[in-house]
């Protein structure tokens, strides 16, 4: 099935933007009930806590979040391994390669204009870079949310482990706000191939011009199978 559908190409498909859409709206609920339980003692944060009723509801809408989240990001897991072993998907375009390396350097050298931009495949190496800080980063906050949230380990654990919990699912949440905030829709939504809003991810489609811009490489392959396709017919 041939992904260029008339002046677009197709992206994203149902599941994909399905998954990040739950993701994103499960991630800022985690971010906007979990700060206030990090530093309670803040006065916006008292008063941001009063607005659900205190700190059990909090806890209460943190956690269902968080099941949302994480069962999102295990089923994403089962989408490629179903993508791959079914429909012959190759899981290989979102690991980094040399040539993202060398793109990398090009595209600083680009910056300075002693260079022409990067060609892309699938993916610019900017977008696995995101991808698999995010992919990386889930676990760490899994296994310590869990860790702080249970009352079992809590009542099992040594007291080291809790404070090394504690601030490790602090430390990460924050670090993953301020990357998705500064990093992610920096790049999604306000680089200047971007600016001002970028749809892909909602619409799953991106114009054949846009998309010849942003993955040449990708865009001649899809547009030779859709020709060799056309003359099998």
């Amino acid at each position: 099935m041939s992904r260029i559908e008339g002046e677009y190409v197709v992206r994203f498909d149902r599941q994909l933007r399905l998954q990040h859409f739950v993701l994103m709206v499960s991630f800022v609920v985690l971010a906007l009930t979990g700060l206030p339980q990090s530093f309670p003692e803040g006065p916006s944060m008292r008063w941001w806590s009063g607005l659900f009723g205190g700190g059990e509801n909090l806890r209460w809408v943190h956690h269902w979040a968080a099941r949302a989240f994480y069962l999102t990001y295990f089923y994403h897991l089962f989408y490629l391994g179903y993508a791959w072993l079914a429909r012959g998907r190759s899981p290989w375009v979102i690991l980094p390669t040399v040539k993202d390396v060398k793109d990398s350097f090009q595209s600083l050298l680009y910056i300075l204009g002693l260079a022409e931009e990067p060609v892309y495949e699938h993916m610019q190496y900017g977008q696995k870079i995101d991808y698999w800080f995010t992919m990386l980063i889930i676990p760490v906050i899994a296994v310590s949310g869990i860790t702080i949230g249970n009352e079992y380990l809590l009542g099992i654990l040594p007291g080291w482990a809790i404070a090394m919990a504690l601030v490790t699912h602090r430390g990460t949440t924050i670090l993953a706000i301020g990357f998705v905030v500064v990093v992610h829709f920096y790049y999604g939504h306000l680089a200047p191939k971007s600016f001002p809003f970028n749809s892909v991810i909602f619409t799953g489609k991106m114009t054949r011009d846009k998309y010849k811009q942003w993955f040449y490489l990708e865009y001649l392959r899809l547009v030779k199978q859709a020709e060799k396709a056309g003359k099998d017919k």
